[in-house]
């Protein structure tokens, strides 16, 4: 979680990189609901309105930009990625799944986040609206990065989040406190997303 530019989906795609590394009999969908160019470079890049079926191959990506962000299709897309079984999931923007207009929240991101570990689904989601997901949401993720945030969110994503009212904003551009769900004591600080995973930038990984 953190405002725009703090480096959310600049962290996502790197950690997505590193799973599809560990594990490359999975398929990769991404919801990018933002469609600001972060995922057009990226194979299996799909613009619609309907939900496209969940075909992606071991390795293989599926990057889904809704046009009309439909809820029916969002949720008929998830629904097929959680059928299909072992696969990473990226949502970048999970707020979108808090449906325009309803007081909906997404039922099949809520039962993939509950049952994903089964199927051996793997997510990854960033945002900058906590105040429109349900605390259920947030509380079945296992790893948490704080990145920088402004105004009334600072004092919930420190006690809610991070469980660390006294957490400053991080000082470095795209530094982040991080947290394991059932980390004890104060939340870790990296200067970057590569500080974190233990990798050098020299090594070309972006």
């Amino acid at each position: 979680m953190g405002t725009s530019g703090s480096g959310k989906t600049t962290a996502g795609k790197l950690l997505d990189k590193i799973i599809g590394a560990l594990y490359p009999e999975l398929p990769h969908y991404v919801l990018d609901t933002q469609a600001m160019g972060d995922f057009d470079a990226y194979p299996g890049l799909i613009q619609s309105t309907k939900a496209p079926s969940a075909l992606a191959k071991p390795g293989m990506y599926q990057v889904w930009q809704p046009l009309l962000r439909k809820p029916e299709e969002i949720e008929k897309w998830l629904w097929g990625i959680f059928d299909g079984g072992p696969a990473i999931l990226l949502v970048d923007e999970l707020y979108v799944l808090k449906y325009a207009g309803t007081a909906n929240y997404s039922d099949a991101y809520s039962v993939i986040q509950r049952a994903g570990r089964a199927r051996k689904i793997t997510t990854i989601t960033h945002t900058q609206k906590l105040g429109k997901i349900p605390s259920d949401a947030y509380e079945q993720s296992t790893h948490r990065l704080g990145f920088y945030m402004e105004g009334t969110y600072n004092k919930f994503i420190r006690s809610e989040m991070l469980k660390c009212e006294r957490c400053p904003n991080p000082q470095d551009s795209y530094g982040f406190h991080y947290q394991h769900i059932n980390g004890r004591g104060e939340p870790e600080y990296y200067r970057d997303i590569q500080q974190f995973l233990g990798i050098s930038k020299r090594r070309g990984i972006r």
